[in-house]
């Protein structure tokens, strides 16, 4: 999807749109490189901005937090998990470091 392909998004229908992948991306209880690189574009490609994107926190979060629990307490990869969702929703400098070393690499 390129950016002169999206729709003229209102900023909330952006937001749901994200949210909505997010919340894809994470069903299975992880949330891969490949997955944090594609809600990035995503992210870019709505003009969305940092804060934003962090008003999807308390949702995204506490999906992903009660799922976990659901599933008998937080485990190692649910740690990773809710770990991954907060520096993307945050932007962290931890994705631009990561994604560097990770292109470095290849």
């Amino acid at each position: 999807m390129t950016e002169s392909s999206l729709p003229n998004l209102t900023k909330q229908a952006s937001l749901d749109a994200l949210e909505a992948m997010m919340m894809r991306c994470i069903s299975d209880g992880k949330l891969t490189d490949e997955e944090l690189a594609l809600l990035q574009h995503t992210r870019t490609a709505l003009h969305l901005s940092t804060e934003e994107v962090r008003s999807l926190r308390a949702r995204v979060y506490n999906a992903a937090f009660k799922r976990a629990e659901e599933d008998g307490g937080i485990q190692r990869r649910d740690a990773e998990l809710l770990d991954r969702i907060v520096q993307f929703l945050n932007d962290g400098a931890w994705l631009t470091e990561h994604f560097s070393k990770s292109d470095e690499r290849r």
